[in-house]
């Protein structure tokens, strides 16, 4: 066995890969391989020391749901259906969620009882989303968003409703244009 890292791949591509072996004798190659790398993910930064439980919850409501969480402690998961995805940490600390494909609404309509881990989102990924209401829903601890809120974006109602925050790092620079729902 001999492993090989490809590296600097594009995010959702497909690639062609087979294996080969030169020597005296000549070259030969393996069976072709097809290699499909995931999209920019939406990543969320998470504290559990700032709540009372090691206990999270994402709000993949109302729209396409097909993505895989990495939940930031060697956890995976994959889900297909909308609702409330759930995982808990096996001991307190800080964690990096990534979410992979594609998801059109990252929102909430209740007020999460671990909002308060939230403490970054540093890219919203690839996914398509078209709505962030309520996304963000009394996130007191949220301190940074991506610079870039997705073109795709057309609903932030209520997406930082009962916050007591008074700053979060990069909001000021979202081009709003394509949104057509900012209530609440």
């Amino acid at each position: 066995t001999f492993p090989s890292n490809m590296t600097e791949l594009s995010p959702n591509t497909t690639y062609h890969v087979r294996a080969y072996a030169t020597n005296s004798e000549g070259t030969n190659y393996g069976s072709e391989v097809t290699v499909t790398t995931l999209n920019n993910p939406m990543e969320i930064v998470i504290n559990t020391n700032l709540i009372s439980s090691t206990e999270i919850d994402l709000p993949l409501y109302y729209g396409t749901v097909d993505v895989v969480v990495d939940w930031g402690d060697g956890n995976t998961e994959s889900i297909t259906t909308d609702g409330i995805a759930s995982h808990t940490y096996s001991s307190e600390g800080e964690y990096k969620i990534k979410i992979y494909g594609t998801l059109t609404r990252y929102e909430r309509d209740t007020s999460p009882p671990n909002a308060a881990a939230f403490t970054k989102v540093t890219s919203f990924g690839d996914l398509g989303l078209v709505s962030l209401s309520g996304a963000f829903n009394r996130h007191n601890n949220l301190e940074e968003v991506p610079a870039t809120l997705p073109t795709t974006v057309i609903d932030l109602s209520a997406c930082f409703a009962n916050s007591e925050i008074t700053e979060v790092t990069n909001l000021a620079q979202w081009d709003v244009s394509n949104v057509t729902d900012m209530a609440g």
